[in-house]
């Protein structure tokens, strides 16, 4: 399973569960930072580093 990261918050439990099941099947050498400043006025979601790169992951959780 990927290894997750987060600087402070959000922690693990504000990932929708959607998120979580695709993320949780990737593979060991993945690694997930959550929710941190890019600057004053981006934030970034999610980030998955990979073999194969940096992918950048906004989450929107919309009801209805």
């Amino acid at each position: 399973m990927a290894r997750f990261f987060a600087y402070a918050t959000p922690s693990i439990k504000d990932v929708p569960q959607a998120v979580l099941r695709v993320v949780a099947n990737l593979p060991d050498n993945f690694c997930i930072f959550l929710g941190f400043q890019v600057d004053a006025a981006a934030d970034i979601d999610l980030a998955v580093l990979s073999p194969t790169g940096i992918h950048v992951i906004e989450v929107k959780d919309k009801d209805g």
